[in-house]
């Protein structure tokens, strides 16, 4: 009700002239413009997000192509571990046999399954008897001292006393077990 009064006290106080058509036809010129540019940039931007939309799951794609080539490379490498891990076992317990039996081609199986153990010991230690070296082997397989007197048909107190022979050949101190100095060198 008031808006129909204050409509037709603006009918009566204005005259509609050719001005007020050109007025209008400029608003719904520029309202024309408005609605057609906001549908063009709302079609722009659909257009871009569709065209992440596909860059994104392209991505997907190449990430779980590379996830499953990933996963073949691992097991395949798991596989190949296993059967070291089990050549490892099997050649570990044929030198532990060796050991125990006294074999004279201990040590040489020995430097075969640990060359870089053997090597840096020699580096280290390089005027070491090749009866020091046998020594080494078998602290560096965990054999106690009891075993290493055992296997090589002599007393325990022989096998003590080269120990600490080697200990002072090797010129560590005191404090220092060789037990644990020769495992360090895996």
């Amino acid at each position: 009700m008031f808006f129909r009064y204050l409509l037709s006290l603006w009918q009566r106080e204005f005259t509609f002239g050719p001005i007020l058509g050109v007025y209008l036809f400029l608003v719904a010129l520029l309202l024309s413009i408005l609605i057609l540019a906001y549908l063009l940039f709302a079609r722009s931007h659909r257009q871009i997000l569709k065209k992440d939309a596909q860059n994104k799951r392209r991505e997907i794609l190449k990430l779980q192509h590379l996830f499953e080539e990933s996963k073949r490379v691992i097991g395949e490498k798991e596989l190949h571990i296993k059967i070291m891990e089990e050549k490892l076992d099997r050649i570990s317990t044929d030198i532990t046999d060796l050991a125990r039996r006294n074999d004279p081609s201990f040590l040489i199986r020995f430097q075969e399954l640990y060359p870089e153990a053997t090597r840096r010991i020699l580096h280290k230690h390089g005027d070491l008897s090749r009866s020091e070296l046998l020594l080494c082997a078998m602290i560096f397989l965990n054999f106690t001292t009891k075993e290493i007197a055992t296997y090589t048909f002599v007393e325990r107190r022989t096998v003590e006393t080269k120990k600490y022979r080697l200990k002072k050949k090797m010129g560590l101190p005191g404090n220092l077990s060789l037990d644990k100095y020769i495992l360090t060198f895996l």
